[in-house]
């Protein structure tokens, strides 16, 4: 049981990321919004991709057909990033999180046309309670006791699960003919391509990317560094864990992701509400914690 502890380091890790974009989102400083903040993320990308190069100058050394298919992978999993955030930008990440879990529902329908793997009965009734866990967290209890619906955080959210199974899948379908590194490297040649874009075509996040940096250079690109360094630690990690057991009771392991988001929201609110405020009403435990052991349910029935 080595390998779940390991494993389980990563959703830990992803949770505190979480909380850290949300916290760059809600600080009110300047330029301190989803474009921006994306741009950041991008320039650490092409960091990582710069670190390996250095240690690994033979990660250029792959078919030209391989290398455009991984830089792919890395545009898909930038937009995945940027729709997180602006989802985050409009919610808390106890509401947005769980919607991950439906990244391997859907990549078991684009894994079934893409790659040709089958999908038991089983696997789609799973896919199903993982749904429904998803759609009751997505509604909102107001003041007045009524509930409203999240349209756009549970679109944002939902596109940003497709992509990054579409990632996922194609990266599966390339990633066996290179190693571990080659792949990271040219993914994230990928992150850097679409902040290049993001700069080049988008004037007002470009504005808002020079006013962080002019006005919060150290706070702002220390935090959303470190924030990316934890992210690439728990991928390393996790990538770790699937060496060690089969990789879907590894994938098993990501459905506690939400718990440690839940739980660290709490802490959060209660002892650093200057860092983090969640809605931890009765009713909102109640409801909150109802759909997330739905979706955990889901996840068990799909890996088990």
């Amino acid at each position: 049981m080595t390998w779940f502890f390991i494993a389980l380091i990563g959703p830990l890790l992803w949770a505190l990321v979480n909380h850290t974009d949300k916290f760059l989102l809600s600080s009110g400083v300047e330029g301190g919004k989803p474009g921006a903040l994306m741009i950041i993320s991008t320039v650490v990308g092409v960091l990582v991709s710069l670190i390996i190069i250095v240690f690994r100058p033979d990660v250029l050394q792959i078919p030209l057909q391989a290398s455009i298919t991984l830089i792919i992978t890395g545009l898909l999993v930038s937009f995945n990033i940027l729709l997180y955030l602006f989802a985050l930008n409009k919610s808390e990440a106890t509401v947005i999180v769980p919607f991950y879990q439906l990244i391997p529902v859907i990549g078991l329908v684009l894994a079934y046309f893409i790659l040709g793997e089958t999908v038991s009965v089983k696997e789609l009734i799973a896919g199903g309670v993982i749904l429904i866990g998803a759609l009751i967290l997505s509604f909102e209890i107001d003041a007045e006791e009524g509930f409203s619906f999240k349209y756009v955080t549970s679109l944002l959210m939902i596109a940003a699960s497709f992509l990054i199974a579409l990632s996922e899948v194609i990266f599966k379908a390339e990633a066996l003919e290179s190693d571990f590194w080659t792949s990271i490297f040219w993914q994230h040649i990928g992150l850097g391509i679409f902040g290049l874009f993001l700069l080049v075509f988008f004037p007002t996040w470009r504005r808002d990317f020079v006013e962080l940096i002019r006005t919060n250079s150290k706070k702002m690109f220390f935090l959303n560094a470190g924030s990316e360094t934890i992210s690439i630690l728990g991928n390393l990690v996790f990538s770790f864990a699937t060496l060690l057991a089969p990789i879907a009771l590894v994938m098993l392991v990501n459905a506690y992701q939400p718990v440690f988001v839940f739980i660290i929201g709490i802490i959060l609110t209660i002892f650093f509400p200057h860092i983090s405020t969640e809605k931890i009403s009765k009713k909102h435990l109640i409801h909150r914690s109802a759909a997330i052991g739905i979706v955990l349910l889901g996840t068990v029935l799909l890996y088990t």
